[in-house]
């Protein structure tokens, strides 16, 4: 009897010990994540990063564009800076995929962390190669 305690015992440790934990793997992914990436949109092959930067005085988002490869694991095809954006003060505060028959466009509502420019909602046109075309291009200032 006490044979059988002592191989249950072992037999249980061994299922403990052999059991994959989902828990483990989803925690790794995670720490993996940048702390200061504010915003991931998808639409179709395409990925919107936007990484808040803080200074003393206030804070923005620097936005980048990703293509991702169609494979069952995709790769990063290319990745580039939405340089319109990027250092002018611009905060994302809405993103959303176009209501149209196109996967490739997202709309971003944006606004200025020091009120150099009003409001705004530009479309961001994706194409092949990690192009882009904004609508409108410039914000009106404020």
């Amino acid at each position: 009897m006490v044979a059988m305690k002592g191989s249950a015992i072992a037999f249980a440790l061994f299922l403990l010990a052999t059991t994959p934990r989902a828990s483990a793997s989803v925690d790794e992914r995670v720490a993996q994540i940048p702390a200061d990436l504010a915003l991931v949109e998808m639409a179709g092959p395409y990925r919107l990063l936007a990484f808040q930067v803080c200074s003393p005085e206030h804070c923005w988002n620097d936005f980048f564009l990703q293509e991702l490869g169609m494979d069952e694991a995709p790769d990063v095809v290319c990745s580039v800076p939405i340089t319109e954006f990027n250092g002018s003060s611009d905060v994302v505060v809405q993103s959303a995929r176009r209501p149209s028959d196109s996967v490739s466009e997202l709309e971003l509502s944006l606004v200025s962390s020091h009120g150099i420019f009003k409001p705004y909602t530009v479309a961001l046109k994706l194409e092949r190669g990690c192009k882009y075309r904004l609508s409108p291009a410039v914000p009106e200032a404020a």
